[in-house]
């Protein structure tokens, strides 16, 4: 009986993270877009498509799982645009991700 209240516990910790993790990602772009405006569309069609085959493609470790490179042309995204562009490039690199592993 113990174990199952403290399953119930930890469920409700793990549901309130993630709702206060999805509202603060909405306030973000919400401020993003308020302050921001999108220069560059081939540059942001461009790195979205490139990031959204660096996710896929996703280097194996030895053990455990894989690591993707998506990095490299997240920073270089931000490097080149604003903040508002590159939250978009990784939001849809991240959704268009078919990770075989």
């Amino acid at each position: 009986m113990i174990n199952n209240k403290q399953k119930k516990e930890n469920n409700i910790k793990l549901y309130t993270y993630i709702i206060f993790l999805a509202l603060t990602a909405i306030k973000l772009m919400h401020y993003l877009f308020n302050n921001y405006t999108i220069s560059d569309y081939v540059l942001l069609i461009v790195f979205s498509i490139l990031t959204a085959i660096a996710e896929t493609f996703l280097i194996l470790l030895p053990k455990i799982g894989g690591v993707s490179v998506s990095f490299a042309l997240t920073f270089s995204a931000i490097l080149l645009t604003n903040p508002l562009t590159v939250s978009i490039i990784s939001a849809i690199g991240m959704i268009l991700r078919c990770p075989y592993v």
